[in-house]
């Protein structure tokens, strides 16, 4: 017979235990229910101090935000500060060095804050400083932007240049280049024929003060790359592209970002130098408007700097690399192979009768290109080359830049490229436009050389003669943009 008091005890017991067992399973659910609200919380912390910090970091990188002393803030670089001390005063040294301190500490900044970094290096005048302010509001405030470098005539190691240039003097020039200057090369007497008449010259506004440019392009590029030289133990970092253009010149970092770093760094293949368009690391300029001489007169182009010319970190580090041409024991032992094999080809121009513009002349063993520009610009007595064929000259000829690349699958679409296979100093690349259309200026103006002053818009991806209204106009209709395409709104391109 079964006891109805053990029974009864088995019950209480049960239902005892199950109540304690619900209880105890409660505590844990409610305990990891807790565990697990805290870690969203923080996660959800973490993540709103993470957008924090990057927003912080991006108004630090574009100016805009009063978290950081002055002295580290972003701003507009004036060129001597950062390159040299006039007459090697102590005050003007101890404020390079301050500058440069203020560089590499605002690159440490700029680095967690972009994946990428552009140095922006304008050429332009005293006398409308409005120009590069406006563009370092606007389009030169993209987050892969570094370094803002405004350089005048103030910068100019001639800085009275223009007040010295009697119209007298403006005359002698133009004849000697024009006339006196005899040469059995090809290419100088193409530049004599070129160079500056007196009626166009004096079409300018200032025609002192443009002859006087001319060299000033070249030298402010070549002291940038002292900058950047390791030799000097500045610690300045090589850009993954330098932009070397005018104050009046007008850029969609937005587009030149994502076309010549984000895609070509993404889609690396193993032989990025055959790439069409490749990685900073390879060698490798651009125009953003290219001019070509007709064949039968010479296979050579140049930039027309009003539209920028593009330089990237391979082609940076190329024009600091010291040449020892004629010491072939110290060739064999500097350098990588890739190095040795520039050198080679860049020392084939320092043979006599190589040298087209009489560079050899100011050549001494270990200057790099570089200097060389430096040498030719500071000492050469009559400098009759317009900038742009300067630059473009030592980019080609001296093997800065890797060759263009020939397309011969577009046979309906003929490219002066595809001819220039055989001819190796066509290195200088052409910066399509916005629909792909090549950009040079032969018998029209085609690609981005169409697009000036009022002609710049909302479209176009470099344009030249943009005064403030423009770059202020063309800023804010590329924001607009951005932000109607993160709301998918339509947007109507459609020209008035």
């Amino acid at each position: 017979m079964v006891n109805k008091n053990n029974i009864q005890r088995n019950a209480r017991f049960h239902f005892w235990t199950n109540r304690t067992f619900i209880k105890i399973m409660r505590c844990f659910i409610f305990i990891a229910m807790c565990f697990y609200a805290r870690q969203f919380q923080l996660l959800i912390e973490l993540t709103q101090n993470q957008e924090a910090s990057m927003t912080t970091l991006s108004n630090i990188v574009q100016g805009n935000s009063s978290l950081l002393p002055e002295e580290k803030m972003r701003k507009i670089l004036h060129f001597s500060e950062i390159i040299h001390s006039k007459n090697n005063e102590e005050g003007n040294l101890v404020n390079q060095h301050k500058q440069l301190r203020y560089m590499r500490d605002y690159a440490k900044i700029h680095s967690l804050a972009s994946n990428y970094s552009v140095d922006i290096l304008i050429v332009g005048s005293k006398n409308q400083t409005e120009l590069p302010e406006t563009q370092f509001r606007t389009w030169a405030s993209h987050m892969s932007a570094r370094y803002f470098v405004v350089a005048t005539e103030l910068d100019s190691f001639e800085p009275d240049c223009q007040q010295t240039m009697t119209t007298t003097k403006i005359k002698d020039e133009v004849r000697y280049c024009k006339i006196r200057n005899k040469t059995d090369n090809k290419l100088t007497r193409t530049f004599n024929r070129h160079y500056a008449r007196m009626e166009w010259l004096y079409n300018k506004k200032s025609p002192s003060g443009w002859l006087c440019a001319q060299k000033r392009f070249g030298y402010t590029l070549a002291k940038m790359l002292e900058v950047y030289d390791e030799r000097n133990e500045n610690g300045i970092d090589f850009p993954d592209y330098l932009v070397l253009a005018d104050d009046d010149t007008y850029l969609d970092m937005e587009v030149f970002t994502t076309e010549f770093l984000t895609i070509p760094i993404q889609q690396r293949t193993e032989t990025p130098e055959k790439m069409l368009t490749p990685p900073p690391d390879v060698p490798i300029v651009y125009a953003g408007c290219r001019v070509r001489h007709p064949v039968h007169e010479s296979k050579h182009t140049f930039a027309y700097g009003g539209f920028g010319t593009y330089f990237s970190r391979g082609a940076i580090q190329r024009m600091t690399i010291p040449l020892h041409c004629g010491n072939e024991d110290k060739r064999r032992n500097d350098g990588s192979f890739q190095e040795l094999t520039f050198e080679e080809e860049a020392c084939r121009r320092m043979q006599p009768g190589q040298d087209t513009i009489g560079e050899l002349y100011y050549y001494k063993p270990g200057m790099s290109i570089g200097e060389l520009m430096l040498a030719y610009t500071k000492q050469e007595p009559h400098f009759c080359l317009h900038s742009d064929w300067f630059v473009s000259y030592f980019v080609q000829y001296y093997n800065v830049s890797r060759h263009t690349i020939t397309q011969p699958q577009f046979k309906d679409n003929w490219r002066w490229d595809d001819k220039m296979a055989q001819v190796s100093h066509d290195r200088l690349h052409t910066m399509d436009d916005a629909l792909g259309e090549s950009s040079d200026i032969f018998q029209t103006h085609d690609g981005n050389c169409k697009i000036n002053g009022a002609k710049c818009d909302v479209r176009a991806k470099v344009c030249h003669r943009a005064d403030v209204a423009i770059m202020e106009r063309v800023f804010a209709d590329k924001q607009e943009q951005a932000a109607r395409l993160s709301l998918r709104v339509p947007i109507n391109t459609s020209t008035p």
